[in-house]
Formats: structure tokens, sequence, C-alpha cells
């Protein structure tokens, strides 16, 4: 991959990463909202589930973002993680911090697939 394009997803996923961390925390959420009557107290519960939802999502992302950044760091930015080839322009461009190529990851979600499918029907799988 040539130095100006890695340059240029090394900006927008610092640009990113910074974007997640400027975020107001909403960690300080007011247990008042969850009293009241019953509706009330769902709605807190609802909204209590969903600030804990985007900071997970938050938390997974930002493991990515700093995980592509170690990878152009050390200039092995847009490689399979799993097989080493490199990964197609189109999907580094859709999503930066891809760590597999089309391939391997139609291969890792056909196993997760798989396993949840063996998990659901009581199947043990070694």
């Amino acid at each position: 991959m040539k130095k100006a394009t890695v340059e240029k997803f090394r900006k927008k996923l610092e640009e990113e990463r910074n974007a997640i961390l400027k975020k107001p925390k909403d960690g300080a959420f007011d247990v008042e909202h969850t009293k009241g009557d019953e509706v009330d107290e769902a709605n807190g519960h609802a909204q209590m589930a969903l600030i804990i939802r985007f900071t997970e999502r938050d938390t997974q992302l930002l493991r990515k973002i700093d995980h592509a950044l170690l990878k152009i760091r050390d200039g092995r930015y847009g490689e399979c993680a799993s097989c080493d080839e490199q990964i197609e322009p189109k999907r580094i461009e859709a999503r930066p911090t891809a760590a597999l190529c089309i391939k391997c990851k139609e291969e890792e979600e056909r196993r997760e697939r798989a396993f949840t499918k063996d998990r659901r029907v009581g199947v043990e799988i070694e």
C-alpha cells in the first residue's frame, strides 16, 4: 500500500479515535431516573442499558482502531491477520479497522454461524 494511502487512513483512524474519546461520558447516570412509577423505572432501565451498550461499542471500536494504528506503525497495515495477503482496497476504504480479507472474514462468520447453530440444538463441539 502506498505511503500516502496509509497516511490518509492513519489520519482517518486518529480522527475517529479522538471523536470517540471526546464524547461526553454518560457513566454518571442519575439513579433517580429509575425511580417513580413502573413506566419511569422501565424507561430509566432502558436508558441505562442503551448507555452501557454504546459505551461497550465505543470501547470495542477503540481497540480495533488502536490495533490498526499499531499495524500502521509496524508497516503491516492492510495485511490480513489470518492469511497475510493484502486486504482489498475497497474493504479498507469501507472499514479502515478491517483485520481480515473478505475471504477470511467470510470463513470466520461461517464458523461462528455453525457454532451458534450447533449450540442452539445442543450439539457439543470439541
